[in-house]
């Protein structure tokens, strides 16, 4: 049995039939988390097999339909290339990444479909999701960012950018139910900022269980020297409590530094001199909560142990 979200590498998939024209509706709304933007606009899809295929097309009007049927803007969907040393041309963009799963974002086992994308031209990364109904399948929503500062030399910005959580259930489910996990990133002299968001399917909509801010790094770049980097962590590990440990919930953990810039080099692998210089670990419990269906801050419960006054857990 597979409890696991189904993914598929889409560089694999066969050409499919063209899409249907792309049928949006009037409905669009707006979530703005830092640095990551949630589209709510609603598009049919014929399959998502098709939209991963056609976005791969070489042909550019069957490409473009496909971008545009994600929820992409024009200006989303063009780059310019330089024709010559003087002129330029705009293109259709093709995506230089794409990775569909299938996962239960819900309380039952039906599998919402995630069609991720990286278009390195554009430095975007979006994730459409789509539920299933009896004429086909629906987009409810897309996410975007110009995540630029996470596509380093070498890094996978696409899995950064989207994940998928088990979410914790009492009693446990089979097969397995998941978090839809966001990051979005920005910055710019000197400051880097990254945004964490988790969702849930309810009601035939994604709703926002659990949101903070994952990374934040400012290193003054003024006077006197030596100048310092302030960095901040935070990542959220799920977990149970409760007296008999059968309640879901988790840990939000927070760790900090300062270090001088000059044990921090950015243009290699900052991540280095972060990890090496962590400390000042906090921890912060959660349950979830059915009913207001999110998760809420909570206390440590007497004779409840504090991760983190015992060791330091690692982010994963």
């Amino acid at each position: 049995m597979r409890i696991g979200p189904t993914h598929f590498a889409v560089a694999a998939i066969a050409c499919l039939p063209c899409l249907a024209t792309a049928q949006h509706s009037n409905s669009t709304s707006y979530d703005d988390l830092g640095y990551l933007t949630v589209l709510t606009e609603q598009s049919n899809w014929p399959s998502p097999q098709a939209v991963a295929a056609d976005l791969r097309s070489d042909d550019d009007a069957t490409r473009l339909k496909a971008l545009h049927l994600l929820g992409l803007t024009d200006r989303q969907s063009y780059a310019l290339t330089w024709k010559d040393s003087t002129h330029t041309e705009r293109h259709v963009v093709k995506p230089d990444q794409i990775e569909m799963t299938y996962a239960a974002l819900g309380k039952n086992a039906t599998q919402q479909a995630v069609i991720a994308v990286q278009i390195v031209d554009l430095q975007l990364t979006v994730a459409a999701v789509a539920i299933p109904e009896a004429a086909g399948w629906r987009q409810i929503a897309l996410f975007s960012c110009w995540c630029k500062y996470d596509m380093p030399i070498g890094a996978d910005a696409l899995s950064l950018f989207v994940s998928f959580q088990r979410a914790l259930e009492s009693p446990p489910q089979v097969p397995w139910h998941f978090e839809l996990v966001l990051h979005g990133s920005g910055g710019g002299t000197g400051i880097y900022r990254q945004s964490e968001a988790h969702y849930r399917m309810r009601g035939g909509s994604l709703v926002r269980v659990l949101s903070f801010e994952s990374h934040t790094r400012h290193c003054d770049a003024g006077v006197p020297q030596p100048w310092f980097c302030e960095i901040e962590k935070r990542w959220f590990i799920p977990g149970w409590y409760g007296a008999h440990r059968n309640e879901p919930g988790g840990v939000l953990v927070e760790a900090k530094a300062r270090i001088p810039e000059t044990d921090f080099d950015s243009t290699v692998i900052p991540e280095i001199g972060e990890a090496r210089s962590l400390q000042r670990l906090t921890c912060t419990p959660y349950r979830w909560n059915e009913t207001v269906f999110r998760f809420e801050k909570r206390q440590f419960l007497p004779g409840e142990d504090n991760p983190c006054l015992r060791r330091n857990p690692a982010p994963h």
